[in-house]
């Protein structure tokens, strides 16, 4: 127990007082990387529940992605990256640490029930997602698996947080604000030098937030007596949550029921995924998984005229036999870029090699390419919100907009031949 230290002189009644108010709270004073949350610890992800369908991946190309609850962002982050003595380790410290170098894996995984239970899911209605986050990651690997060699971590893990995080998305939002391949909240994100640079969130760079993952991963190893599945647990539902409840049961082992059935519900089926991907991308052959091959060298493409990765998704179309098209692909190699982005010739992009020859025939010139071009600058039609003021009319409004006023009548309901309306009377207008 943390003592407080009083400079006053006090009296026998309050110092009484004091150490039954301290015995009865039982509280320590600790500091922690991210703020507190209803559980002390907000989480640096946030994986889905049981209750949500895997194959909906927090998405920002997914508007009607499900909700997940997790514990808020406190208002201060600030105090949420101070440190105590036994976490201050820096960013380059954590990263340079191999805390799993020289274990197997495969001896880390128990294959008990809920492991076991993570597979069938994976096998099954998971399947799809498995076999596209496998697809996603054969594009990203040459960037961040040296990342997880250096630390001394096994690809296995990499490829399975990937699949659980995100699928494979580097462009992957979630409803309460985890951004990015590995899914960091922005107060966690800063701690590790993920930062908004130059108007770009660094969360979405792959590079830096595997390394900024494996940052994290160490340093809760270091705290967690090198347990794997605590330092999941840890990444999911929050460090000062698994530190308190590891202090609370010292020496008891994660799947021991009073330590496993501690842990929220999400965090309890997060874990063993983690592992039960990591397990399928070890022994494919042993479930009946075939991951397939991919010629995923890509190169840096100047391009010949202005173009969006959303036009060049459409002209290069299913090229080389890609069933879902490229879209991906060319978003996860592209970080910097949103889908309509223009991008000016003379500019380079990231694209796999295999598709050189079908941008130079498909993306260039011809009906496909005019075509892409049609849908890129295609555009929903917009509505305007018009608050009516005093002095207003609907005649005057309507010219203003340079559109009918019985039009604005037809889709405002207003009732003719008044067309009354009041100030401060939201109108919708027809964009042009």
């Amino acid at each position: 127990m943390d003592l407080i230290m009083i400079k006053a002189p006090i009296n026998f009644y309050l110092r009484f007082l004091l150490i039954c108010i301290i015995g009865l709270s039982g509280s320590t004073v600790s500091y922690s990387l991210q703020s507190p949350d209803p559980s002390d610890a907000p989480p640096v992800s946030e994986a889905q529940g049981a209750e949500k369908s895997p194959a909906e991946f927090p998405d920002d190309d997914d508007p009607a992605a499900e909700t997940v609850n997790i514990p808020e962002e406190t208002d201060n982050e600030e105090s949420a990256l101070e440190l105590s003595s036994q976490e201050s380790s820096s960013y380059q410290t954590a990263e340079s640490r191999s805390l799993l170098r020289g274990k197997d894996l495969l001896e880390l995984i128990e294959l008990n029930e809920p492991v076991k239970a993570s597979m069938n899911d994976w096998l099954t209605r998971m399947r799809p997602q498995l076999m596209d986050s496998y697809e996603n990651y054969q594009y990203l690997r040459d960037k961040i698996a040296p990342i997880y060699e250096e630390a001394g971590f096994p690809e296995a893990l990499l490829f399975a947080l990937i699949a659980t995080e995100t699928g494979g998305k580097v462009h992957a939002v979630s409803s309460a604000g985890a951004t990015g391949l590995m899914q960091f909240m922005s107060y966690t994100g800063k701690h590790y030098g993920l930062t908004v640079k130059d108007g770009f969130d660094t969360r979405l760079d792959p590079v830096e937030a595997t390394k900024a993952n494996v940052a994290f991963l160490n340093e809760q190893l270091g705290m967690l007596n090198q347990n794997l599945e605590k330092s999941l647990a840890a990444y999911n539902g929050g460090q000062n949550r698994l530190q308190r409840l590891d202090r609370k049961l010292r020496g008891i082992d994660f799947w021991d029921s009073r330590f496993y059935n501690s842990l929220p519900n999400e965090t309890r089926i997060y874990v063993p995924r983690i592992l039960a991907a990591a397990w399928l991308f070890l022994h494919p052959e042993d479930y009946g998984l075939q991951f397939g091959s991919f010629r995923t060298e890509t190169i840096r493409l100047t391009l010949k005229q202005d173009t969006a990765l959303d036009q060049l998704s459409i002209c290069l179309g299913q090229a080389q036999g890609q069933r879902d098209g490229w879209f991906r692909t060319l978003r996860n190699l592209n970080p910097r870029l949103e889908p309509d982005d223009p991008i000016k010739a003379g500019e380079e992009i990231g694209i796999p090699i295999i598709l050189k020859e079908a941008y130079e025939q498909n993306c260039l010139e011809g009906d496909l390419a005019q075509r892409a071009y049609e849908l890129h600058e295609a555009r929903f039609p917009e509505l305007i919100i018009h608050t009516v003021v005093k002095g207003d009319s609907l005649t005057k409004i309507a010219e203003h907009y340079h559109c009918s006023a019985k039009e604005i009548a037809t889709i405002n309901n207003l009732s003719a031949p008044e067309y009354l309306i009041r100030v401060g009377q939201k109108l919708k207008i027809p964009g042009r």
